[in-house]
């Protein structure tokens, strides 16, 4: 998507849908939680910037299932200012600054 003042393309996608924790990715925290990747954005500023990506990691709770039957992708995608912004299938906002950090850790899905 293109930013309203042209400015700016992003693209973000989900990389693991279903939150699966059997990846080789999947972090153990010592709290009992995981952490697991789920959605790359990419954006560039326009017309010859260089390309930044930014990786966006769950963080779910020890009672979430290991393989789900739900699938999750970013909806909305927006940049606004300095910020590239968009909504997790399960309605949390994920703000990410401009230009992009290498990682984003967000809250998860409470249950499935």
């Amino acid at each position: 998507m293109f930013s309203s003042d042209e400015r700016w393309l992003a693209l973000a996608w989900a990389t693991n849908p279903e939150l699966c924790l059997l990846d080789e990715g999947v972090e153990h925290l010592p709290t009992g939680e995981r952490l697991v990747d789920w959605v790359t954005l990419r954006i560039q500023e326009l017309p010859d910037g260089s390309v930044t990506s930014c990786s966006v990691r769950v963080r779910v709770g020890p009672g979430f299932p290991v393989e789900g039957d739900e699938s999750f992708y970013p909806e909305s995608l927006e940049i606004a200012g300095e910020e590239a912004r968009f909504q997790t299938g399960w309605g949390e906002p994920v703000l990410a600054p401009l230009p992009l950090p290498r990682l984003l850790v967000i809250p998860g899905p409470r249950s499935l």
